[in-house]
């Protein structure tokens, strides 16, 4: 039983980290997509009007 225990207890340390970097890297992609904006057609992705923003 502290076997199984100790197990879980590191799944859910791995778990918290895993979860720690993929918010701190969708962070880091939406602070680089901030720099762009589309052209306002509503669907994106559906065009390649991007542009740097000012």
């Amino acid at each position: 039983m502290d076997r199984i225990t100790q197990q879980n207890a590191a799944m859910v340390e791995q778990a918290n980290a895993s979860c720690q970097a993929l918010t701190a890297e969708a962070e880091q992609i939406a602070r680089r997509l901030r720099a762009f904006k589309t052209s306002g057609s509503g669907t994106a992705g559906a065009t390649f009007g991007y542009q740097v923003a000012a």
